[in-house]
């Protein structure tokens, strides 16, 4: 805990950054090893740092776990517990027992009791207490919690000690009127629910305006940049300038961007056919000569033989002839081809029957000598099909279609018929005489069915066969002769024709009398291939000779196209070469470069092209113009609120811009809540341009166009403006003119009129002109100075000038209205010098104004009067340009009130203001703070320490030379306010007992401690060489 949470500390997280500029960009640099007086104390180790980071509220302290420092803490402790965050050895660590004491005080009494338990030596102790203000860098001890272990034998049994210096021991206020007798009566009276009240005077104060110093913030972004050698505006022109605000401080700078050649890259850029057109008539054209010719003709289609017709249309021409001889030579090679074909198509029909009686006879072998002579055939045709592999598929289908193991020939299968019933019933017949067999076969041949069945029928009475049964009653010689010759007409459906066929030599062989039907057998079947082999080989003769015309005219096709591709090839890169040095001769303010483009056709939307290159162009001299807002952390907003006195640390990180041509002029920018920016602009021709919008939006705004305009005509040459954040009011006033125009802005319209123009010359006299406006804030007010040096409030509620009038003697060089609506802040530049007045709005020319002694502010410097976290917060900033530094006086700004409340009789405890308040009190009620904030006991209990039962009690040591009588009731009080809690907060608290007797605790200490002078005790015991300070 801390004595003073700014400056009298171990070194301030804000103290961190060097004093000199700063980037708005850079985050909290780090300190560098060299830099960390950590590592240079022994013994010494950070357990928590606190490090700065944007958050979305502004900047936010965050408290991390300071992982190296903390590894090398634990492997002391224990060497190699500690590997990673996530690796660590606890059974090891449960071995160890730390009873460490905790430190807690100003930053004085730390130092000098680190130094009496021999911690840190003189030169450690100078650098932990130096508060010097240099830019250089310098060794520091950042915020944190630390924890030491010293070499010192001696023993303490505390477990926290606050160190006390006399100075902040004499700041500390004590409650005068805790005393026992009022906590019991107030505890008797805790049941009564009658209260009594009393209308109590709780503020009164008067009109005034005090100043007392404010910030300072030094940061690089004052440096003025060097002059550019094309620019040619004035050098105070690139001067950084503070923007204006109520609520949101910051500033601007500018810098120039010179001219310069920008690209747009297209990829696959998707384009209509106008665009495309109109692209293709207005740019400088640089175009790919490796373009296909159907992406020229796109292009040419789509504007260039508009802007290009003779270079086009003589392209045209060419290509036309280069097309007409290619055609022409394409039938020429065609003819030709044609007629050798038909030359070679009986080659080929004898190529193809040669192959198929080849085919047959691999199927029948008794065919052997049925294949013509064909010298080179196999070779021929598999040359001819390896050159045109679709002659082969159909060669492998139609002899597929032909089915050559089927013979359909009407004789054959008769023969085969006749033979096969012989040759089974000679299988099946084998006890007949000689005779009957020649009779049985000759009918079988002739075809006499009646005869061959009178025939089986008397073999088999004749000689019955062994399977007869007795079943076999009346004729069964006809029913067996029946059954007989089914069994041979299954056996011949079950016999294919090449098998019958490999069989004929065996069966004349067995059968010598079958020898003339085996031959006429043969002689059919060769006769029936002789008759389907010509047919089908001239139906394959003509299908290859038309695959080979389609093959051949591709061929040819393809190689006259490849011929006269490298001639249109010419020609393309001919004719682009002329539109590309005709585009040239004719500059423009865009170059069109095309490497590719295509067309992309859709049912469902019109047609789009395709385009690859880039667009480039000559982006003209521009402005660059930063915003760079001026940030408090979340520290410092807290304290701010706390404590509007408190001196904040504000820092510039965030940055946004945006670019203005040569020619525009900013004459007012305003930044406002939610970090927008008001923007007026004035173009070359003397408009206003009017944009409010946020601060990442603002440049697409400018782009865009998005804007009100005022024209100068209207307004004049002389104008002033004023602008009211709270009523988002815009007033520009025709100083000349003596018109007021009013503007109110809205979220979706932007900038509208607030009716006509109020003429105003029936209030003053000819040849005044106004000469300063502003807003009353938070009101519909405006404040106008006249050229009389008259100063007049104009509502625009009534539409009228109040009565009263201020005379402020001379015309002011500059006013600024206060953001909490109480005053304004006139600067006067006379004969007598220089000075600022103050002026209430509540008493507007009834009185003088408030005189104000202001040093370090001049005028003509830069100013912008505004409010940090409240509008009560008043602060007037100014920037020195060569400090490189933004500073501000602060000014106390009180209104003539008195309040009055209902207020409970008998009730303690108005908070001190004025010079009895004091930081320093924070060092007792830190305690009752977390009491209040946490609870006293977990809500799970546990016990973490292996020697609870010998623990001691929990007690708190102050370390002081004075008022050692009231740290005892102080303590008390509290304890008793949070028993008077809810019951369940009671148990809890029940629970824990402090040991609030510091005298006895004091009498123990200097028994076993070291005297250093001036009332004070530090005590050098210590336990198991362990302690902990808070910084």
């Amino acid at each position: 805990m801390s004595d003073d949470a700014t400056s009298d500390l171990f070194q301030s997280i804000y103290d961190d950054a060097p004093e000199g500029p700063q980037h708005p960009m850079d985050v909290d640099l780090p300190i560098l090893p060299e830099q960390d007086l950590a590592g240079s104390i022994k013994g010494m180790y950070r357990l928590l740092d606190l490090i700065s980071e944007q958050g979305s509220g502004g900047l936010v302290d965050k408290i991390i776990i300071a992982q190296d420092s903390l590894q090398s803490f634990v492997n002391a402790i224990s060497p190699g517990a500690y590997i990673s965050l996530t690796k660590v050895n606890f059974k090891a660590l449960d071995r160890y027992i730390l009873k460490p004491t905790g430190i807690y005080g100003g930053k004085e009494e730390i130092v000098r009791f680190l130094s009496s338990i021999s911690v840190v030596d003189d030169t450690l102790a100078a650098k932990l207490l130096f508060q010097g203000n240099g830019s250089h860098a310098r060794a520091t001890l950042r915020s944190g919690l630390y924890i030491v272990r010293s070499s010192s034998e001696s023993r303490s049994e505390e477990q926290v000690v606050a160190l006390i210096s006399p100075e902040h021991a004499e700041s500390i206020v004590w409650n005068e009127h805790n005393s026992d007798d009022e906590l019991s009566e107030s505890d008797q009276d805790e049941s009564d629910r009658m209260f009594s009240f009393e209308v109590a005077k709780t503020n009164e104060q008067e009109e005034s305006v005090s100043v007392r110093k404010g910030f300072k913030c030094t940061t690089e972004l004052l440096d003025i940049p060097e002059r550019h050698p094309e620019c040619k505006l004035d050098a105070e022109y690139f001067k950084p300038r503070l923007l204006q605000g109520e609520t949101t401080q910051g500033m601007l700078t500018v810098k120039y961007r010179p001219m310069r050649r920008i690209a747009e890259l297209y990829s696959f850029q998707k384009f209509n056919e106008l665009q495309l057109e109109s692209l293709l008539k207005n740019d400088s054209l640089v175009i790919s000569e490796g373009l296909p010719s159907e992406a020229l003709e796109i292009l040419i289609r789509l504007g260039l033989h508009k802007r290009y017709p003779q270079e086009c249309q003589a392209w045209k021409q060419e290509v036309l002839g280069i097309e007409r001889s290619s055609h022409a030579e394409v039938d020429t090679e065609t003819k030709t081809m044609k007629e050798k074909l038909a030359a070679s198509e009986a080659r080929v029909t004898e190529l193809f029957l040669s192959h198929f009686f080849q085919n047959v006879v691999n199927i029948f072998p008794v065919l052997h000598d049925l294949i013509p002579q064909v010298p080179h055939g196999a070779t021929d045709l598999q040359a001819l099909i390896d050159l045109h592999p679709r002659i082969g598929e159909q060669l492998h289908e139609e002899l597929r279609r032909a089915e050559l193991k089927r013979v359909r020939d009407s004789e054959f299968k008769r023969l085969k018929m006749q033979i096969h019933l012989i040759d089974f019933l000679s299988r099946k017949l084998s006890r007949i005489d000689e005779a009957r067999w020649v009779t049985l076969i000759d009918s079988i041949l002739h075809d006499n069915t009646q005869q061959t069945s009178n025939i089986l029928e008397s073999i088999a009475r004749e000689c019955p066969p062994p399977d007869r049964g007795r079943s076999w009653m009346g004729s069964w010689e006809t029913r067996y002769v029946g059954k007989l010759l089914r069994e041979a007409e299954e056996d011949l459906i079950r016999t294919s024709d090449t098998h019958f066929a490999s069989d004929l030599g065996e069966i004349s062989e067995r059968l010598p009398i079958l020898q003339s039907a085996t031959g006429a057998t043969i002689e059919a079947l060769k006769a029936h291939f002789e008759i389907v082999a010509p047919r089908l080989s001239k139906k394959l003769a003509h299908i290859a000779l038309r695959i080979q015309e389609e093959d051949f005219s591709r061929t040819i096709g393809l190689e006259i196209a490849a011929r006269n591709e490298g001639i249109l090839h010419d020609s393309d890169r001919s004719l682009i070469e002329k539109i590309n040095t005709l585009s040239k001769s004719s500059p423009s303010s865009h170059i069109l470069r095309i490497d590719s483009v295509e067309q992309r056709k859709s049912y469902w939307s019109s047609t789009s092209y395709e385009l690859t290159g880039s667009r480039e162009s000559m982006e003209d001299a521009m402005l660059l113009f930063t915003v760079h807002l001026m940030q408090l952390t979340a520290q410092d907003q807290h304290n701010l609120q706390l404590d509007p006195t408190a001196t904040p640390f504000p820092r510039f990180k965030t940055s946004h811009s945006f670019l203005l041509p040569l020619g525009h002029s900013i004459c007012h920018s305003q930044l406002l809540d939610g970090e927008r920016l008001l923007l007026v602009v004035i173009d070359r021709t003397g408009n206003l341009l009017l944009y409010l919008d946020n601060l990442a939006a603002i440049e697409n705004a400018i782009d865009r166009g998005r804007a009100k305009i005022l024209h100068r005509d209207k307004i004049g040459q002389e104008f002033l403006l004023a602008f009211d954040e709270s009523k988002r009011m815009l007033g520009v006033v025709a100083c000349e003119k003596l018109q007021l125009h009013v503007f109110i802005h809205d979220t979706t319209r932007g900038f509208q009129a607030s009716g006509s123009a109020i003429n105003m010359t029936s209030w003053y006299p000819e040849g005044v002109t106004i000469v300063h406006t502003c807003f009353i804030c938070g009101s519909e007010d405006l404040l106008l100075v006249d050229s009389q040096a008259l100063g007049r409030i104009f509502s625009l509620t009534t539409m009228q000038f109040r009565p009263a009038t201020l005379n402020l003697h001379e015309i002011p060089s500059s006013l600024y209205s206060s953001p909490d609506g109480s005053c304004f802040v006139a600067f006067f530049s006379g004969n007598s010098g220089p000075r600022v007045s103050a002026f209430h709005w509540s008493t507007f020319g009834s009185v003088e104004g408030h005189a104000l002694v202001i040093s370090g502010i001049f005028l003509g410097d830069p100013l912008s009067l505004t409010s940090l976290v409240s509008r009560s917060c008043v602060h007037l900033i100014k920037l020195d340009l060569q400090a490189h530094a933004c500073q501000s006086v602060a000014l106390d700004i009180t209104r003539k009130i008195t309040e009055f409340m209902f207020k409970e009789r008998g009730v303690r405890g108005q908070s001190r203001k004025g010079s009895n308040f004091t930081a320093h009190n924070c060092l007792l009620d830190c305690h009752v703070e977390v009491w209040t904030r946490f609870p006293v006991l977990a809500a799970i209990q546990r016990t973490a320490i292996s020697s609870s039962s010998t623990r001691r009690g929990r007690r708190l040591l102050f370390v002081t030379n004075r008022d050692m009588n009231s740290f005892t009731p102080t303590f008390r009080t509290s304890s008793t306010r949070l028993r008077k809690r809810p019951k369940s907060q009671q148990e809890t608290f029940s629970k824990r007992s402090l040991d609030l007797s510091p005298q006895s605790h004091l009498q123990s200490l200097l028994m076993n401690s070291e005297w250093t002078g001036n009332g004070r005790f530090l005590d050098s015991k210590q336990e198991n060489g362990l302690w902990t300070s808070y910084a």
